[in-house]
């Protein structure tokens, strides 16, 4: 009974695990969203002088604005498209032109392999528990 018992205990971990490798997975994604414009929005911002700041990573990735008032958004650059760089430029804002940042990125793509590997290891791990119970 005890080696039953046991197995359970390991599934509601698994399904713990899983349930909050997903939220923490989640949470961190929402931590990196910020407000979305569209382009046209974004070009109006800056032509109205309310854009500080544009960090730009690469061509197809939201670029990160800072606007004046504080907030943060962000909006997609069409790639070939240099009419923000060209608007920013005369506004006087900061343009930051980045390398694609991979350290945060890897995290998050590889939680669902990790939950996986957890999962395949605690059925792994029930199934001896089970076999030596016999």
């Amino acid at each position: 009974m005890d080696k039953i018992l046991t197995s359970k205990q390991l599934a509601i971990g698994a399904l713990a695990l899983i349930g909050l490798l997903v939220f923490a997975s989640n949470v961190a994604e929402r931590s990196h969203t910020s407000t979305s414009v569209s382009y046209p929005q974004l070009l109006d911002a800056i032509h109205a002088g309310q854009v500080s700041r544009i960090i730009i990573e690469t061509p197809g990735v939201p670029a990160v604005c800072h606007l004046k008032d504080g907030k943060t958004v962000r909006a997609i650059l069409p790639a070939g498209d240099n009419q923000v760089l060209l608007a920013a430029r005369d506004k006087l804002v900061n343009i930051d032109i980045e390398p694609p940042s991979s350290e945060s990125g890897l995290l998050l793509k590889s939680t669902p392999f990790l939950a996986l590997l957890g999962l395949w290891t605690l059925l792994l791990a029930f199934r001896l528990t089970v076999r030596s119970g016999r």
